[in-house]
């Protein structure tokens, strides 16, 4: 879109990294010598016109692949459902957790098969409790608790706040949640029941430059998912 960012989007975090590149590229286009920047006519030359069509021609279906060094290569099925967000493994390494942005898969590591997959959307966190549970939490803080030996759901909760969580963690064991509110309250509510548990006020209060960061990097992440 053209934007390179500024000091002041750069002081609260706000530059892109493609801003910051776009910057950099016209910094060093202006130390160039004149002639190297003068315009050029931008003429529809054989050329030119024969490796647009080419380009717009181009399809890898039928490309070899080439790589070297492959040992192993598993199709997964049921197949991912769009771009990986996250991946983690469980504590003794033999199932693989796949985050993307509408399911939550289960993979077994030793033979790539699929064992679990659970539909859910704006995942914000998952992982696994135990051997044969699972855990995952949405961005609107729907609580799910899963049976990896049954595929059935054991739980599933939509806990409600007063005040919407700027940040929030799960604990390990998926039982207990954590949240900031916007009035920087950190409140601890219980997965099972959805009862708050604890509360500390104020625990920590900002100025306005902490404020206004928070808020910066808050929709900086939003954006970039």
């Amino acid at each position: 879109d053209g934007k390179t960012g500024s000091w002041f989007s750069d002081l609260f975090g706000n530059t892109r990294p493609e801003e910051k590149r776009l910057r950099e590229i016209s910094k060093a286009t202006e130390q160039l010598p004149q002639t190297c920047r003068a315009g050029r006519r931008a003429d529809g030359n054989a050329a030119f016109l024969q490796w647009q069509a080419d380009v717009v021609r181009f399809t890898d279906a039928k490309r070899t692949e080439i790589l070297p060094g492959l040992m192993w290569r598993k199709e997964l099925e049921p197949k991912l459902r769009s771009d990986v967000n996250k991946l983690k493994y469980s504590a003794d390494g033999k199932r693989l957790l796949v985050i993307d942005d509408f399911a939550v898969t289960v993979i077994d590591r030793e033979s790539g098969r699929v064992t679990n997959q659970i539909q859910a959307e704006e995942v914000s966190e998952a992982y696994f409790v135990g051997d044969s549970q699972l855990v995952l939490l949405t961005g609107n803080l729907r609580f799910e608790r899963w049976d990896l030996n049954s595929s059935e759901a054991l739980e599933v909760r939509e806990l409600v706040l007063r005040r919407n969580c700027w940040e929030e963690r799960l604990s390990p064991d998926g039982n207990f949640l954590a949240c900031v509110d916007q009035a920087t309250n950190i409140n601890v509510i219980e997965t099972k029941s959805g009862k708050r548990v604890w509360e500390k006020k104020e625990f920590y209060p900002l100025n306005v430059f902490e404020y206004i960061r928070w808020l910066s990097r808050s929709r900086s992440e939003a954006e970039n998912g």
